[in-house]
């Protein structure tokens, strides 16, 4: 009987170890795909507003090339 009582307990322990672990790996991958998330949507943000700057450029050089950007000075 203390045998069962013993084993059951052990059994119950590596149970619970073994599901911290798994929810640490689980949290950890959740953080590691917000952060992705977030920085994908960052780099996206950025590129666009190069695209509407580099459009913009175009635009000024093509119509006004003497002119000094404000960037430039």
């Amino acid at each position: 009987m203390a045998w069962l009582l013993g084993n059951s307990a052990r059994q119950s322990r590596l149970h619970a170890e073994q599901s911290r672990a798994q929810a640490a790996v689980q949290a950890t991958t959740a953080e590691r795909l917000r952060i992705a998330r977030e920085l994908h949507d960052v780099v996206a943000h950025t590129i666009g507003i190069v695209a509407l700057q580099a459009g913009a450029a175009r635009r000024v050089i093509d119509t006004q090339p003497d002119k000094p950007t404000p960037l430039a000075s």
